[in-house]
């Protein structure tokens, strides 16, 4: 079960829009789905038997966890529920930096969860990004003009460290693959 993250520092225009972000990709997933498929790892909690035999968070992920987490959780055969009531205010100290840096590591984290297999969910990314400006619109509205045009222009940014991020770690995976497959030939002559 997961419950609702709200943005702890309100003042704070890069702890907005990362809040944002997630928001709007949860929102987004779960209208896609009719269903509950991601659950962010800072509210929520599993059953300790079931979550152990699933290995819990697989370490190899720094960031995405949650997302691979609730994927096993799932094609293991349960459920993910959410819990309104549930609420967590997350006070990220964000600045410029931290924000590319933040969003940087979630696109290796996205490129990390999209190549351990059983995922079509790299289609359905692409299509909450095209979906993105249309689902800002009534956030930009409620914010007004001057908090609503920095927050696209920090969108813009996310979406640039989240593509270089990921684009960098597919890389690395790529060479990491072909550096195991030279070693497998190696040993086989």
């Amino acid at each position: 079960m997961g419950g609702t993250t709200h943005n702890g520092l309100p003042a704070n225009v890069y702890a907005d829009a990362a809040q944002l972000v997630l928001n709007l990709l949860s929102r987004h997933d779960r209208e896609l789905v009719c269903r509950e498929r991601l659950l962010p790892s800072n509210n929520f909690a599993f059953p300790t038997e079931p979550l152990r035999r699933l290995g819990g968070f697989d370490e190899r992920f720094r960031t995405a966890e949650d997302r691979e987490l609730c994927r096993r959780w799932a094609d293991a055969g349960y459920a993910l529920g959410r819990v309104p009531s549930a609420v967590v205010e997350h006070d990220p100290p964000l600045d410029l930096v931290r924000f590319v840096r933040k969003f940087f590591a979630y696109g290796r984290g996205a490129a990390k969860f999209h190549g351990s297999g059983g995922n079509a969910g790299l289609h359905e990314s692409a299509r909450f990004h095209f979906r993105l400006p249309a689902l800002l619109v009534p956030e930009l509205r409620r914010r007004g003009l001057a908090r609503g045009a920095a927050i696209v222009g920090l969108l813009i940014l996310w979406e640039a460290a989240n593509l270089a991020g990921y684009v960098v770690e597919r890389a690395r995976l790529a060479k990491a693959a072909e550096a195991t497959e030279a070693e497998r030939q190696a040993g086989t002559r």
